[in-house]
């Protein structure tokens, strides 16, 4: 948490100078309690509708990359995307990955509890700042203020929740894990592949089920 922190401080900080309007506050405040609502509910479909269409793209970017995407360009991205590929590749058939849309995907990934629990279990919603279209919520650990820790996009049907800059600011860690751990960021990826899945990953995992060229991916909004 404590590096998505300081990424989205650095937001908040441009937002600073506009609090914000009470109804903006209020309605993400409320965004974020109905998305902690069902994802300690496992309702996957209710989460997935409350998350930012940047965040269902990226999940396509992600699915078409597990099902696609060989060795070098997959060990191109950055740790964490590696992970989300690496991750929807080992724990969804290709078969059904290649049938979900991303807002699906995303679905899916809470009702398995892959989008886990623990990430909002302690936290509740504190003070908005916004600007124009774009608003960071601070949040409460364990009834501590933990200042600002998620970004907000304002939608037609509402404020979603984007969840990339909390996932972009896992990098840093992942990268500062493989160097103590004396290794290489590929080899890595499959010990991590190995401690989440709880079974032995071998090299083919950066291995693509369908290889060639990616088709465009689904639309984001699809079910």
């Amino acid at each position: 948490m404590s590096s998505a922190r300081n990424l989205l401080l650095a937001i908040a900080l441009v937002v600073v100078a506009l609090p914000g309007s009470a109804d903006d506050g209020e309605a993400v405040r409320t965004a974020f309690s109905a998305y902690r609502a069902a994802v300690l509910a496992g309702d996957g479909a209710a989460a997935a509708g409350l998350l930012s269409t940047s965040t269902h793209q990226y999940y396509g970017e992600m699915q078409q990359l597990a099902l696609h995407g060989d060795a070098p360009t997959v060990q191109a991205l950055s740790l964490v995307d590696q992970m989300q590929v690496l991750l929807f590749r080992l724990r969804v058939p290709a078969e059904q990955l290649d049938e979900l849309s991303p807002k699906g995907l995303v679905a899916h990934s809470v009702d398995e509890g892959w989008i886990g629990k623990d990430s909002v279990l302690t936290l509740a919603p504190g003070k908005v700042q916004s600007e124009g279209d774009v608003a960071v919520l601070h949040v409460f650990v364990n009834g501590q203020d933990a200042g600002p820790a998620f970004r907000f996009n304002r939608e037609p049907t509402g404020w979603k929740l984007d969840l990339l800059p909390t996932l972009q600011a896992s990098n840093a860690t992942l990268q500062l894990a493989a160097k103590e751990r004396g290794v290489s960021e590929d080899e890595f990826m499959l010990i991590l592949m190995e401690s989440i899945l709880g079974r032995k990953v071998t090299p083919d995992a950066w291995t693509p089920p369908r290889p060639g060229e990616r088709p465009a991916p689904q639309a984001a909004e699809d079910s």
